[in-house]
């Protein structure tokens, strides 16, 4: 349903989220780690909550402090390749993390249900007119209400369908469940740069997503078909089953975009100014690696436990958290210019990248926690002039 003013009264409430997502039920579960006084209202469009996403990357434990006994699977080992070459990482002290979003939504749904000031509203959503209605609280919008984000020139979109791939024969060992395929089988064609994804969720299943780093809005019937493609092919090496021996489920899909979405989005109404925007459409997701789900915990962190410490919140919007540093942000970008103009280098990149750094030297880069000597060698591993010229690309426009 949608909910308007005059369904809610929202002056009771001292916080209101807009989208029971990652970034909004973060932030509620920071807000209960730090005991916060307020009233705190969530307003999610969904009926109900069901496994749309898997959340994976490099995690520290500060990263994964308000997920306390959350459950979660964790690769020590991770892997790139393009059918020629294959570069294989191990880090016992970085290791990959994926979690399933059926399991993060329980496990927030049931701490807010043991809450006795935090009301979360399912099925429900506001329209843009009905913000200015909520003039006694805070609003923290993860959805971008009324706001257009606009591709840039220098901008990609990474799209994928995420199929779930079953089989009654055993398709992991004990060495290869534990081992992630971030990019297998990369290549070029008419939609642009794509790569296959392999997440072995126990011995006999996988999440398989063949991801594509393009400028086209492709269908998710298309991204279906060939990440079921590519599932059939991961059986096909592991057994020789018949096919009726494996379950092919669709269970997620992203357009996710790889640029800097603040400066490129459209503004909503000075009326709004009261409004603080979170999650994905503040600039959470790096544009280089579509990765957000640490960048999220941490703002969410720093945010509960900021609100929690005062006495009465204020009606003004909350100082916008710069999730990337400037430099990480211009070589995103830089890399973004080499991406769009010479995408038959995407390959070379990746590969080159993944050879000369260590596995966690790789962690940290990934995660933007890399010091400036691993950066170097990023550097000095990529192609010259590309490079050099997608800096001067980047000047001109």
């Amino acid at each position: 349903m949608t909910v308007t003013s005059k369904a809610i009264d929202f002056s009771e409430f001292d916080l209101v989220i807009i989208g029971g997502g990652c970034a909004g039920l973060s932030l509620t579960l920071a807000l209960l780690q730090y005991n916060y006084a307020g009233k705190v209202l969530v307003i999610e469009r969904r009926e109900q909550y069901e496994h749309d996403r898997t959340w994976s990357g490099w995690f520290s434990q500060s990263d994964l402090a308000l997920l306390t006994n959350l459950s979660m699977q964790t690769f020590p080992g991770w892997s790139i390749s393009d059918g020629r070459h294959c570069y294989c990482h191990t880090s016992t002290s970085h290791p990959y993390y994926s979690i399933s979003s059926e399991h993060f939504y329980s496990y927030a749904i049931q701490k807010i249900h043991a809450s006795s000031n935090v009301q979360l509203l399912t099925g429900a959503a506001l329209s843009v007119n009905d913000l200015s209605a909520i003039t006694h609280s805070h609003i923290i919008d993860t959805v971008g209400l009324g706001i257009e984000i606009t591709r840039p020139r220098y901008g990609l979109w990474q799209s994928f369908v995420g199929v779930m791939v079953s089989s009654s024969s055993v398709l992991f060992d004990v060495n290869t469940q534990s081992h992630a395929t971030l990019m297998s089988d990369m290549s070029q064609d008419e939609n642009g740069f794509y790569f296959t994804y392999i997440i072995p969720q126990n011995p006999h299943q996988a999440l398989v997503e063949v991801t594509y780093f393009t400028s086209k809005s492709l269908t998710r019937d298309y991204l279906t078909e060939r990440s079921t493609h590519a599932a059939q092919r991961l059986v096909q090496t592991k057994i020789t089953p018949s096919l009726n021996d494996i379950t092919i489920t669709a269970i997620e899909y992203g357009h996710l975009p790889m640029w800097d979405v603040v400066s490129h989005q459209t503004p909503r109404s000075q009326t709004h100014h009261h409004i603080t925007l979170a999650g994905n459409i503040s600039g959470a997701l790096r544009s280089s690696s579509g990765y957000g789900f640490a960048t999220i915990q941490r703002w969410a962190n720093q945010t509960g436990k900021a609100l929690s410490h005062t006495d009465k919140l204020s009606t003004k919007p909350l100082l916008h958290t710069r999730h990337y540093s400037r430099w990480v942000q211009w070589m995103d970008n830089i890399l973004l210019v080499v991406l769009v103009r010479y995408p038959k280098l995407s390959s070379t990149i990746f590969l080159r990248m993944a050879n000369r750094l260590t596995g966690s030297e790789f962690a940290q880069f990934m995660s933007h926690r890399a010091p400036l000597r691993i950066w170097l060698k990023v550097i000095m591993a990529m192609p010259k002039w590309a490079f050099i010229k997608a800096v001067w690309w980047s000047w001109l426009d």
